[in-house]
């Protein structure tokens, strides 16, 4: 029993060392475009896997994106499941809330918006986003896909 909190501390502890400056993701916020929800077709949820990977960074987050009118939600999971960060698009304003402490994000969560964008919202669907300029890449696995009534 006493081994499951050593744990949880040894993986916040290499989470840490991979955090930059200041103890935030190790990956400073990128700009990138966006489209408009109300523009993107459909009312679906869809789950992808999204592995970040950078110099001294190489994680993974499941996400799960629902997609309703003119608003986009994108909620952020950890490898163990935990809630890491929720993104809210509307057409006039974007709303971020962080459930983990930005050290033990591998990426701004305003980025893995921007990416996924990029990866299936703007022009050919990809599975890889690289974002040279920032110094990373971003590759996206479809779990599931299903349309909403």
């Amino acid at each position: 029993m006493r081994a499951a909190p050593a744990l949880l501390l040894l993986a916040a502890l290499a989470a840490c060392a991979h955090s930059g400056p200041g103890g935030g993701p190790a990956i400073a916020e990128c700009p990138g475009e966006l489209a408009a929800p109300s523009s993107i077709g459909g009312e679906f949820l869809l789950r992808l896997r999204m592995r970040v990977e950078a110099p001294g960074v190489d994680r993974s987050l499941e996400l799960a994106v629902q997609k309703r009118g003119d608003e986009l939600v994108l909620v952020a999971f950890d490898p163990l499941g935990a809630v890491a960060f929720s993104v809210v698009q509307s057409d006039d304003a974007i709303r971020v809330e962080e459930r983990l402490p930005a050290a033990l994000l591998p990426l701004p969560p305003r980025n893995a918006l921007r990416d996924l964008h990029r990866a299936r919202f703007l022009g050919a669907v990809r599975d890889r986003v690289e974002r040279e300029g920032c110094g990373y890449s971003a590759r996206f696995v479809e779990l599931s896909r299903e349309a909403l009534p």
